[in-house]
């Protein structure tokens, strides 16, 4: 089985800082990343049929299908010990259409809540060390 992969939008401080603390939660290294617009994440978006250029939501994908919104927030949190249980909670309490409106609520506002920057910030080496390669 092929690690899973985490697409995300790497111009916003928001997102950028959210994958930095998966990285540091996922202890095994279960998880690979990529920018949305890197030339990776772009293959893997066209390749599971998201039109070019999306942006609109994180995307993970494991075992051959994606999922976005609040579907791969809750999975990719439930898959780290540190916030497996609320993450599991969340699933099993809340209907997914609501927690599907506040996921695209923040989505739609994440510049304005951290802001965005001209180019994906250069991570650390660990963090390097995780990035799927452009020629991937």
């Amino acid at each position: 089985m092929a690690e899973p992969v985490i697409l995300y939008d790497g111009a916003c401080v928001f997102c950028s800082a959210s994958m930095r603390l998966v990285h540091r939660l996922d202890r095994r290294g279960r998880f690979r990343f990529a920018a949305i617009a890197s030339p990776a994440g772009s293959r893997l978006l066209a390749r599971h049929g998201f039109p070019p250029g999306f942006a609109d939501s994180i995307v993970l994908i494991e075992d051959g299908r994606a999922l976005i919104d609040s579907a791969a927030v809750l999975v990719l949190f439930a898959a780290l010990p540190a916030t497996a249980l609320p993450a599991r909670a969340l699933r099993a309490l809340l209907p997914r259409r609501p927690l599907d409106r506040l996921y695209r609520w923040v989505a739609a506002r994440r510049y304005r809540i951290a802001g965005r920057r001209p180019a994906c910030p250069a991570p650390d080496a660990a963090f390097r060390a995780r990035m799927l390669p452009d020629g991937f």
